[in-house]
């Protein structure tokens, strides 16, 4: 599995997860992408294929992972707050917000996951936080 990282503007990073071993088998695409699709993009029946994105937003005091279909439907959405923390300091401290993230996304993902009935493969594409 090959993961392509395509930085676009406003601070949003779009990736592409390319497997070789199932070439073509999610959405028709020959080279194996498991990218989100284009327009003009389609089933067999006509059919725009559903798109299964795992969104992982962790660019301040809160550690967040969230399952979403089109763009639309939520399946999950798992926030691990830090502000306990940080009222202790009178506001949030970057080193110990990054540390907590450290700490915390790995759970967080497993149980958005989990939530959603849903697994690494079933994933179309991965989201994530670019910056502040």
């Amino acid at each position: 599995m090959q993961i392509d990282k395509n930085v676009e503007k406003d601070g949003v990073i779009f990736m592409s997860i390319k497997d070789e071993e199932n070439s073509g088998a999610h959405n028709g695409n020959s080279q194996g992408d498991k990218n989100v699709r284009t327009s003009g993009g389609s089933d067999e029946d006509g059919a725009e294929p559903d798109v299964t994105i795992l969104a992982i937003e962790s660019s301040c005091d809160e550690t967040a992972a969230s399952v979403e279909v089109n763009g639309r439907t939520v399946l999950s959405n798992i926030i691990s707050s830090q502000i306990d923390i940080h009222t202790l300091y009178g506001g949030v401290v970057p080193e110990i917000a990054s540390r907590k993230h450290i700490e915390r996304i790995n759970q967080v993902i497993k149980k958005a996951l989990e939530e959603a009935h849903t697994g690494f493969d079933d994933l179309d594409a991965i989201a994530v936080t670019y910056g502040p």
